[in-house]
């Protein structure tokens, strides 16, 4: 037991060291890692993308020592959060070969850029941190959370997005995102902007599935989409965009009654998705959406302040969402569903903002004037800065920085969004069976 939680722990201590890999990180500031360059080209383009190369050099050990004696606690934490003992019994024997993500903004590589909608963030200043200073289709100024995570896995750093027709089935073979920006749970949400519904997400992992199956072989294939690590991202637009902004669904619905509708629609989703092969996922909850910036700023009862209406609404749905779970846990065979709880991170930010965003943090956001500041805006302070810069942007150095703050906080990630970046690696590295 104590050998296979050392394992654990150095699997995790390397994640984080590794999701500081390119910039200084603001909470571990003697933490220096030297890198190979990334590619000069833009890596979000799959037939420009070489062999990922890099080599990891640590500096300054007395800042890494310091964060691994933290490190047993957050695991014996998560453990007794989500039934550690199952992975402690299986720890070191897990394997993960792609990165399958379902979702939206937080988690869309680009698949927008490639739909006749006006949700896209294929203009400056979205992307100006990321290779070449261009933008990608990505909802931020750099990598995505779901980015740091294959990456920790030795899989590429980006994840490509599947309507990407310069992407191979070999390169979409290691990770894939059918995410869209403004989609939800709910189809009547991605018909607000004219997005990919998740209807839509799954017929394209079918598709994909049937791809690999005629590239690979069927042997191949089953064992990429069994061991792959499925990620969903998604419902905060079902509240936002939908249920408070329209009023169709409120004539329909009371808040509990959509709750439920939306996590039968949940649970279709991953019950297809198993019934294709997936086996190893993880289920990102909804954030303290009202605490959003663009809630904030429209919020008429107190401006500037958190909607706690909104907020409610999330945790209620958190809640039903583990019971979810916990359900699908038990009879969906071989299935290993983690919620991931990213309530608690966003709303350590909100209460202490200066310990994760020191220079800004009296700030909601960069340039915080408008609707939506980045569209046209070319004075744009540094991203590294700001926990968010527009109303529907994270910006990288936070899903970076963030997760090794966790260590310290004992919360998940914000945006891994992907999920907890620690927790997920850790989990999944144990192959249940």
């Amino acid at each position: 037991m104590n050998n296979r939680f050392s394992i654990l722990t150095n699997h995790a201590t390397s994640l984080c060291i590794r999701i500081c890999s390119t910039t200084q990180c603001r909470v571990y500031r003697r933490i220096y890692i030297s890198t190979a360059p990334y590619p000069s080209r833009q890596i979000h383009h799959c037939k420009k993308l070489p062999p990922y190369r890099r080599r990891l050099q640590l500096f300054a050990m007395s800042s890494a020592l310091h964060f691994r004696r933290h490190l047993p606690w957050l695991i014996f934490s998560c453990f007794l959060l989500h039934g550690g003992g199952r992975v402690l019994a299986a720890a070191g024997k897990g394997k993960v070969p792609a990165i399958i993500v379902f979702g939206d903004s937080s988690v869309d590589t680009g698949n927008n850029n490639f739909i006749p909608t006006v949700a896209r963030s294929n203009f400056w200043p979205y992307g100006r941190d990321y290779a070449n200073g261009l933008p990608t289709g990505r909802f931020s100024n750099g990598r995505l959370a779901t980015e740091f995570i294959s990456e920790a896995f030795g899989l590429p750093p980006s994840i490509p997005a599947y309507l990407d027709a310069n992407c191979t089935i070999d390169q979409l073979a290691a990770g894939v995102s059918f995410a869209s920006a403004a989609t939800g749970l709910d189809n009547a949400t991605a018909g607000v902007l004219s997005v990919i519904t998740l209807a839509q997400q799954l017929a394209y992992f079918k598709e994909y599935t049937d791809r690999l199956k005629a590239a690979k072989g069927e042997a191949a294939a089953a064992e990429i989409i069994g061991e792959a690590l499925y990620i969903w991202s998604i419902g905060t637009n079902d509240f936002i965009e939908n249920y408070y902004n329209l009023p169709e669904r409120r004539l329909q619905y009371t808040v509990g009654e959509y709750q439920a509708y939306l996590l039968g629609l949940a649970e279709a989703a991953i019950r297809r998705v198993h019934a294709l092969g997936g086996r190893k996922m993880d289920f990102t909850g909804l954030t303290p959406m009202g605490c959003l910036p663009a809630e904030r700023i429209g919020n008429r009862d107190d401006p500037g302040e958190c909607n706690e209406q909104y907020n409610a609404v999330a945790r209620t749905f958190n809640a039903k969402l583990q019971e979810l779970v916990a359900k699908l846990n038990s009879q969906l065979p071989g299935l290993h569903l983690v919620f991931a709880d990213t309530y608690q991170l966003l709303a350590a930010v909100v209460n202490r903002p200066a310990d994760y965003a020191p220079r800004r943090a009296s700030q909601l956001e960069a340039g915080m004037r408008a609707t939506c500041p980045c569209i046209g805006n070319t004075s744009q302070p540094a991203a590294a800065e700001f926990i968010q810069q527009c109303p529907q942007l994270i910006t990288t150095s936070f899903c970076r920085c963030s997760s090794l703050r966790f260590a310290h906080s004992f919360s998940v990630d914000m945006f891994v969004i992907a999920s907890t970046l620690v927790f997920v690696y850790m989990f999944i590295l144990a192959d249940l069976n």
